[in-house]
C-alpha cells in the first residue's frame, strides 16, 4: 500500500507537468514556493515525532513541488509573493520558531495544517473567478492518493495524522468543485447543441 500512496502522490503532478511541457501552464513560482517550504517544514517536524506517515504520502509532492518552481524560474516567472504569500511564509517561519524555541515539533505540524486552509480557500476562491482551470484528473488522483494515506495511517494519532485528514479534505473539496463546474459546463454545451 505504501508504494501506491508514493507513485499517486507523484502520478497527481503528471497531467500539470503534461501541460508545463505544452505551454499551457505558467506556474505561480511564488504560490509553489509557499506551499513546498510549508511541505518540508512539516515532513521534517513529522520526522522528528518518529512519524513518516507525511514522508511517505508527500515525499515525492514536495520533489514535484521543486521542479515546478525550477520550471518556473527557467520561464522567467519571478519569485514575489503577493500579501497572502507572504503571510503564508511568516505562518511556515513561525512554525519553525515555535518548534525552536518550544521544542514542540506538533506546533510547526499544526501551523502548517493552517497553511493548508489558506492555499485550499485561495484555490477555491480562484476557482469561484476563474472556473474550470484545475484539472479533474490532477485533483481526482491527490483525493485518492490522500484517502489511502489517511486509511493507511489510522493507527496513527496526532498532528501528523490530522494533517493526512486536512491535505484529504482539502484534495476532496477541490475536487468536488472541480467536477461540479466540469458537469456544469458540458450540460451548457450540450444544451448549445440541442438548441
Amino acid at each position: 500500500m505504501k508504494e501506491l500512496i508514493v507513485f499517486l502522490s507523484f502520478f497527481q503532478y503528471v497531467p500539470y507537468f503534461i501541460s508545463l511541457y505544452r505551454g499551457l501552464s505558467l506556474p505561480s513560482v511564488s504560490g509553489w514556493f509557499c506551499f513546498a517550504m510549508s511541505l518540508l517544514v512539516t515532513m521534517f517536524a513529522s520526522l522528528s515525532l518518529g512519524s513518516y506517515s507525511i514522508l511517505i504520502a508527500c515525499g515525492l509532492s514536495f520533489l514535484c513541488q521543486v521542479s515546478i518552481i525550477v520550471v518556473g524560474l527557467m520561464r522567467g516567472v519571478a519569485l514575489k509573493p503577493d500579501r497572502i504569500e507572504q503571510s503564508i511564509l511568516c505562518f511556515v517561519c513561525l512554525s519553525v520558531l515555535l518548534w525552536f524555541f518550544t521544542g514542540q515539533a506538533s506546533l510547526a505540524i499544526y501551523l502548517n495544517i493552517l497553511v493548508d486552509v489558506l492555499g485550499t480557500v485561495m484555490i477555491l476562491k480562484k476557482l469561484s473567478r476563474l472556473p474550470a482551470t484545475e484539472s479533474p484528473s490532477t485533483w481526482l488522483i491527490g483525493t485518492l492518493c490522500s484517502g489511502l494515506a489517511v486509511w493507511y495511517f489510522y493507527a496513527e494519532s496526532g498532528a501528523s495524522y490530522y494533517y493526512l485528514i486536512t491535505v484529504f479534505l482539502s484534495n476532496l473539496s477541490i475536487f468536488l468543485l472541480v467536477l461540479l463546474q466540469e458537469i456544469r459546463i458540458r450540460m451548457k454545451a450540450r444544451d448549445k447543441v440541442t438548441n
